[in-house]
């Protein structure tokens, strides 16, 4: 296999689409996030000395479909306005849609991306006794 040359990063700046069916709810179709916007999304999870705040990390999951989440044309199906009504979804079926997104987002099974998660409130590595892990922050 040839090494990477600048055009390889021109085409992993392409948008990656791809459907799928939630139970219970329907099919759906997301795309994937640049660094910048998955930087953005995972930053406004963090208060002013850059740990995990658990109020912000309420609107999380609400972020982050609005920022996956698409029609046909790969335009938004959601925005800002939306978020008191994702946080109101019956959590069966958010989580569901939630885990396809980090999946589809990551290109990574969730179970994957949650194995080596910070613990909410600051850094360290998990610890039994730490029961919400949070998601791991990505900085360029």
């Amino acid at each position: 296999m040839a090494l990477a040359d600048r055009s390889a990063f021109q085409r992993a700046a392409e948008r990656r689409y791809a459907e799928t069916t939630i139970e219970d709810f329907g099919k759906v179709r997301m795309r994937s996030m640049s660094e910048m916007e998955q930087t953005e999304l995972d930053e406004s999870r963090l208060d002013k000395d850059r740990n995990i705040d658990p109020g912000k990390l309420r609107e999380y999951i609400a972020r982050l479909m609005i920022a996956v989440l698409v029609n046909e044309n790969g335009e938004a199906i959601l925005g800002e306005v939306d978020i008191p009504m994702l946080r109101k979804m019956d959590f069966a079926i958010s989580d569901r849609i939630s885990d396809a997104c980090l999946s589809h987002v990551r290109g990574k099974s969730v179970e994957d991306s949650a194995k080596n998660l910070p613990p909410i409130g600051g850094g360290g590595s998990p610890s039994s006794s730490q029961s919400e892990p949070a998601l791991v922050l990505v900085t360029s």
